[in-house]
C-alpha cells in the first residue's frame, strides 16, 4: 500500500511532534513514524526527566498553539542562582532585570508528552504510524519514498520532504550516511526529583563542584528536578547508595540554600556527550533535534536548540506561492549550523572552565563571577544567551507567525 504525504517525520518525540503541529497548521499532510508504542509509559522521550524551556521556546510553543494547553503544567523560573562550591562569589540572574515575565520554564517530560499527543490527535492532516520502523529510504528528484514496517505489515510512503528527528542514535542519519562528530565527557547525568525543606520560590540553582555541576530546577508542589553531572568512575558507587545516603551526598554538593533535602524520586542516569553533524540536510532529507546535535546539560539548551530547528524550518520550507521549496534548505542549514556551533562551544567552554582543577582556572572562575557583578552587560549577555537569543531569531521566537 502506498500513501502520499507532503512531509514525512521519522521520530515522534518532542521535536518531531512539535514540528508536526506546526506543519499541520500550514495545511500540509504529515506522517509521523515512531518506533515506540504511542503512550507515555513506553515512549522514551516522555519519561520522568524534566526540561528547562527558554523564554524564546515559550514564544515558539505559543506560535505552535501548544503553550495554551501546556502552561498549567509548567513552573516559571524567575531567578537563577549561580555558585561554585567552596568559593565566595555567587551571582543572580533575574527576570525582572531582563524585563521579561520569566527567564524560562520547567516542565516534566511526561506532561509535555501527553500534551503533544493530545495535540496530534486533533489534527486530521497528521497520520501516525506506531510502533513502526524505517526499513528503506530512497530519494528522487521530486520526492522521497520510504518503506516502513508496522505490526509485521509493510507500507510505502512518499513525501516532498523527510525530516529525521529520531534521536541521537538516529537510524535515518545512518541510512543517509551522514558523519557524526562525537566527544564523550566521561560523565553521566544523574536525574531525579527532590522535595526540599524550604520553598524554591521559582529559583533555579546552578552549582559547580570539583566533580561536575548540580542543577536544581523548580517544579510544581515544591519539588525540584535535579540534574547532577558526575564522573563516570563515581557512577556505580553513587547509584548504589540508599536514598538516605544519596540525599546526604547530594546535600553536601548542593549546600543548604533550600534547607534539608527530604524526599527523593526515582533515579535515572544518562551518559553525557557532545554530538553534531556538519551537514543538516541531504537533497530532500533534513535532520533536526537530537538526531542533529546533542550537548551537555550544563547550559540547559538541548531541547531549546531542537525547537529553534523547528521554528526556522517552518518559516523556510514554503515559498511565496505556498509551495514547498527545497531551494531554501541551504540557507536554513547555514543559519542553524551557526546557532548550533555557538551553543555547543558555549556549553563546552563552561564544562572546561568549571571542571578543571588547575589553580589558574579557579582564578578565572572567581574572576568571571565577580565580573558579572562589576559589569552588568556581561550578566545581561549571559541571561540573553540562556533565554535563546542566539544568532538568527526566527519569526516564531519573535512572537510572530511562521
Amino acid at each position: 500500500m502506498q500513501q502520499q504525504f507532503d512531509i514525512l517525520i521519522i521520530g515522534g518525540g518532542m521535536v518531531g511532534c512539535s514540528l508536526a503541529c506546526g506543519l499541520a497548521q500550514l495545511n500540509l499532510r504529515v506522517a509521523i513514524i515512531e518506533a515506540s508504542p504511542w503512550n507515555n509509559e513506553e515512549q522514551p522521550s516522555f519519561d520522568d526527566r524534566s526540561i528547562a524551556l527558554s523564554y524564546t521556546s515559550k514564544k515558539i510553543l505559543q506560535g505552535l498553539n501548544i503553550w495554551e494547553a501546556l502552561q498549567e503544567k509548567v513552573t516559571a523560573i524567575k531567578k537563577i542562582h549561580i555558585s561554585e562550591k567552596n568559593s565566595y562569589p555567587h551571582q543572580w540572574l533575574s527576570a525582572k532585570q531582563e524585563k521579561v515575565p520569566a527567564l524560562g520554564y520547567v516542565v516534566e517530560n511526561r506532561h509535555f508528552g501527553s500534551t503533544l499527543q493530545a495535540m496530534i490527535a486533533r489534527y486530521e492532516n497528521i497520520t501516525l504510524f506506531t510502533p513502526a520502523k524505517l526499513f528503506r529510504l530512497q530519494q528522487y528528484p521530486h520526492q522521497v519514498t520510504i518503506t516502513i514496517t508496522q505490526l509485521e505489515q509493510e507500507y510505502t510512503l512518499t513525501g516532498e520532504l523527510l525530516v529525521a528527528s529520531d534521536g541521537a542514535v538516529s537510524r535515518t542519519v545512518d541510512i543517509l550516511g551522514l558523519q557524526r562528530q562525537i566527544r564523550s565527557y566521561g560523565q553521566y547525568a544523574l536525574i531525579t526529583n527532590v522535595i526540599t525543606e524550604y520553598p524554591h520560590n521559582n529559583i533555579a540553582y546552578e552549582r559547580f563542584t570539583d566533580n561536575g555541576s548540580v542543577a536544581f530546577l523548580p517544579l510544581r508542589d515544591n519539588r525540584c528536578a535535579v540534574v547532577w553531572s558526575i564522573q563516570e568512575h563515581q557512577l556505580a558507587e553513587i547509584m548504589a547508595l540508599d536514598d538516605h545516603a544519596f540525599l546526604t551526598t547530594l546535600q553536601s554538593q548542593f549546600s543548604w540554600r533550600l534547607g534539608e533535602l527530604k524526599q527523593l524520586g526515582k533515579r535515572q542516569r544518562y551518559p553525557l556527550q557532545c554530538m553534531s553533524l556538519n551537514q543538516l540536510y541531504q537533497h530532500r532529507c533534513v535532520v533536526m533535534g537530537n538526531a542533529a546535535h546533542t550537548l551537555h546539560p550544563i547550559a540547559g539548551q538541548g531541547f531549546n536548540l531542537g525547537l529553534r530547528d523547528v521554528a526556522l524550518f517552518l518559516e523556510t520550507i514554503k515559498d511565496e506561492d505556498n509551495n514547498i521549496n527545497i531551494n531554501k534548505l541551504h540557507k536554513y542549514e547555514q543559519q542553524r549550523l551557526q546557532d548550533i556551533q555557538i551553543t555547543l562551544q558555549w556549553s563546552d567552554q563552561l564544562i572546561r572552565l568549571f571542571t578543571h582543577h588547575n589553580p589558574l582556572f579557579k582564578t578565572l572562575r572567581t574572576g568571571g563571577l565577580l565580573a558579572m557583578e562589576i559589569f552588568p552587560p556581561i550578566k545581561h549577555f549571559i541571561a540573553r544567551h540562556g533565554m535563546g537569543y542566539n544568532g538568527k531569531i526566527s519569526r516564531l521566537a519573535s512572537g510572530l507567525a511562521p
